[in-house]
């Protein structure tokens, strides 16, 4: 839907962001979910950055529509929970919802305006760490520390990094 300035409303079944081909998205999850095995091993302080995240969504908000959404939601998720020491199944639950959430977000709001993209990753981020709270407070029976600052440090973090590898990735696409 078209209005007046400002207005970030699309029709429903709006094409995708990008023309990602498919064996873009597959090596994307596949760097993405190396580099957060392998870079914290030598930069301690890279751990607090989600690159799987990162690139779930990357690829949800590309597709608009929310079965791939969940499909790519959880096979990330169960990709990244294999990567951790925790149960198996946490990430999956949470990158599940997310991608059901950001497909049916994409379908309404255009998501390719920068202030748009780093405001909807940032909350992203910030429901993916209350996700992972609520599964871990109510379904494992843990302890785990609400810290509602340092979601918000890192999810400005997220946003900020989306900035910048999104549109670098939309150009690998169009260059394809």
């Amino acid at each position: 839907m078209t209005g007046r300035a400002g207005t970030v409303l699309v029709a429903a079944g709006a094409p995708r962001r990008s023309g990602a081909p498919f064996w873009l998205g597959c090596g994307l999850v596949l760097i993405s979910l190396a580099l957060q095995a392998l870079l914290p091993t030598a930069f301690p302080m890279l751990r607090l950055v989600n690159l799987p995240l990162l690139a779930a969504l990357y690829l949800v908000l590309g597709f608009r529509v929310a079965v791939f959404g969940v499909f790519i939601g959880a096979f990330v998720g169960w990709a990244h929970d294999g990567l951790t020491h925790g149960p198996i199944g946490v990430y999956g639950l949470v990158y599940c919802l997310l991608g059901y959430l950001a497909s049916i977000a994409s379908q309404l709001f255009k998501i390719d305006v920068s202030l748009v993209m780093g405001v909807f990753v940032g909350a992203a981020y910030w429901l993916h760490e209350l996700g992972l709270f609520a599964i871990r407070e109510y379904l494992l029976g843990l302890q785990p520390s609400l810290e509602v600052a340092t979601w918000t440090a890192l999810a400005l973090l997220h946003a900020g990094l989306a900035l910048v590898i999104f549109p670098v990735l939309d150009r690998l696409a169009r260059a394809r």
